[in-house]
This record gives C-alpha cells, structure tokens and sequence, in this order.
C-alpha cells in the first residue's frame, strides 16, 4: 500500500535538489553499519524537514524518531 501516489513521489524527487556529500556519507555508513537501514530520512523528506526548520527560524532541532 502507498502512502504518497508513486506520480507525487516520481515528481517530488525529481524536483528535489541533490542532498550534500556529508548526507550521503552519513547514508552509506548507516547502510554499512545497521541492520534496518532502510529507517533513514530520504532526500524528500530531509529537504522538507530543512526547510521547516527554516521558515520557523529554528537555531536548534532535536528529532525523536521511533525507530
């Protein structure tokens, strides 16, 4: 089941800009090191979480995952 129709997803990556090196230094470690890699924020959801944090004016974030 999708969550997000695969067409939205297709066009949110496409128009995404590239994530910096140290994000896909930090995805490839994880995907070295840990056993459900597949946990990590993608490239969408990074970009839409930096930019929250941007418009709010954020000096400081703190995620709490559940993983």
């Amino acid at each position: 089941m999708d969550i997000v129709d695969p067409d939205l997803e297709q066009y949110a990556a496409l128009h995404t800009r590239e994530v910096e090196k140290v994000f896909m230094d930090l995805k490839q470690m994880t995907y070295e090191h840990c056993d459900n890699p597949d946990m990590q924020v993608g490239k969408v959801e990074g970009t839409f979480l930096r930019i929250l944090a941007r418009l709010i004016g954020a000096r400081r974030v703190l995620e709490i995952g559940t993983f």
